[in-house]
């Protein structure tokens, strides 16, 4: 057994993290290609590593129209229709693992691919909180280029981490106000949401330094085209980027599968 098994053996025994509900929530929005890397590695990598550490994991993607839920109707993966609103997408993520009573709710994009171990790492680290944990950074592939960059999030969310692959406690969910995604946005719903959190914190002293966690080999990786609604242009001209090139099949990103890494590479042809 590697090092890092290990390791992970003992922070899922040490947190009980097979007795915990969890719920990934991942709204959809187009780019039904990105879409299918996506369900393409949850089914063949990220749920297999999870049924074979018994994790209790469901996986719930919130979608707009038929051809989205045609392509998830043939996943293991629970599908619900919703409004092209994507604020209303997120919100309805908080609203269902509310009413189905998870332990922990963890909010991808649909162009997000999230390692196993840096959702073991990030599972620990909001049960030890009992509030929230988030990734430090993540990477940006940009399907034209096909370069890849670091970014560390928008400057208010920097000390919570960024929004991919946060996890939210049942305590944390209860706290928040309805709709803290806000209402009718298709943009700046980590930030509308982040000024809530900040709040809560504010009223319960939380320290948020020990919420985010940053690693420099077990990274989330983000497919951005300019199909996206927060498009790899944007990205740049707001300078939003700490960025760094480094080619996708780097050691950074050991835990895809070669025919994974193919298929990525593929995108720029669609």
């Amino acid at each position: 057994m590697s090092n890092d098994a290990s390791f992970l053996d003992v922070l899922i025994n040490e947190h009980e993290i097979k007795k915990k509900k969890i719920l990934i929530a991942i709204p959809c929005h187009l780019r039904l290609e990105i879409l299918g890397v996506q369900l393409k590695y949850h089914m063949e990598v990220l749920s297999k590593k999870m049924s074979m550490h018994n994790l209790n994991v469901d996986f719930l993607y919130i979608g707009t129209n038929d051809l989205e839920g045609s392509y998830i109707s043939k996943t293991p993966f629970f599908f619900e229709g919703c409004e092209n609103v994507l604020s209303k997408k997120f919100n309805r993520c908080v609203s269902y693992a509310l009413e189905k009573n998870y332990d922990f709710l963890m909010t991808l994009g649909s162009d997000d691919l999230i390692p196993f171990d840096l959702f073991v790492r990030l599972l620990a680290k909001a049960i030890e909180s009992d509030f929230l944990s988030a990734p430090g950074q993540l990477y940006l592939f940009d399907i034209e280029t096909q370069n890849v960059y670091k970014w560390i999030g928008y400057p208010l969310g920097t000390k919570l981490g960024v929004g991919a692959g946060r996890f939210y406690s049942k305590k944390l969910l209860n706290a928040l106000p309805p709709n803290p995604f806000g209402i009718d946005k298709m943009y700046h719903m980590e930030t509308t949401i982040n000024k809530s959190i900040v709040q809560i914190m504010n009223q319960e002293a939380i320290d948020c330094e020990c919420l985010s966690l940053f690693e420099e080999k077990d990274v989330i990786l983000c497919l951005k085209s300019e199909s996206n609604i927060n498009q790899m242009s944007k990205f740049k001209s707001k300078n939003l980027c700490d960025i760094n090139v480094i080619d996708i099949h780097n050691v950074i990103f050991d835990w895809l599968s070669i025919s994974l890494k193919n298929e990525i590479l593929e995108l720029k042809k669609k």
